[in-house]
């Protein structure tokens, strides 16, 4: 048996959700949404079961994935730069 000793929780909440549903309507607000969230699965996806990064729940305009380390300093930082990588591709190559 494995016991998990360090957990990150990521919790992402889209900025003026009431907003965009008032500016864009809500079929292109959920358009919007559902185009981010796909973007996060593929880069839990790309991130591996063996980095331990798992998709937690979505909830409303949020986004939820949790990171469980029973390593060494040295693995979380790859596992946190690969996040880091994950997350500017998405903001970068995304056209929403």
């Amino acid at each position: 048996m494995r016991i998990w000793v360090r957990c990150c929780f990521l919790h992402l909440d889209l900025r003026d959700y009431t907003g965009l549903m008032d500016t864009e309507g809500s079929q292109n607000t959920a358009a919007l949404v559902d185009a981010i969230f796909c973007a996060f699965d593929v880069c839990v996806r790309e991130l591996g079961e063996e980095s331990k990064v798992f998709k937690v729940d979505t909830v409303g305009d949020a986004y939820e994935a949790a990171a469980f380390f029973s390593c060494g300093a040295d693995e979380r930082e790859d596992v946190g730069r690969k996040a880091d990588i994950c997350a500017r591709q998405i903001f970068l190559e995304s056209p929403v």
